[in-house]
């Protein structure tokens, strides 16, 4: 089961939180390749084989795509914060 956890991160380490992230998505989407890479041959050899790595890889993708989401979350909220600041500065105080 999958949870979402919220928690307070200082604005400038936003863009090194992504990282691991990243490299988790890289990881799996290397791991999807190497199993894509046999699935024909796998198929001719063994359909229950074949089907127990079409799951995997499914699984695999599965996590890459919620670890992106996740990063896409991050970097958009944080995009919005910059862009707001920038343009609250650049307006300037109003009294």
């Amino acid at each position: 089961m999958k949870v979402k956890v919220t928690y307070t991160v200082d604005l400038e380490g936003i863009p090194e939180r992504v990282d691991p992230l990243f490299e988790s998505v890289k990881e799996n989407v290397e791991k999807a390749s190497l199993i894509v890479g046999g699935l024909k041959d796998m198929k001719d050899a063994s359909i229950e084989k074949c089907l127990k790595q079409i799951e995997e890889l499914r699984n695999l993708l599965l996590e890459a795509e919620l670890s992106l989401g996740d990063c896409d979350s991050m970097l958009a909220g944080y995009l919005h914060v910059l862009t707001n600041n920038s343009v609250s500065q650049q307006e300037g105080p109003t009294s």
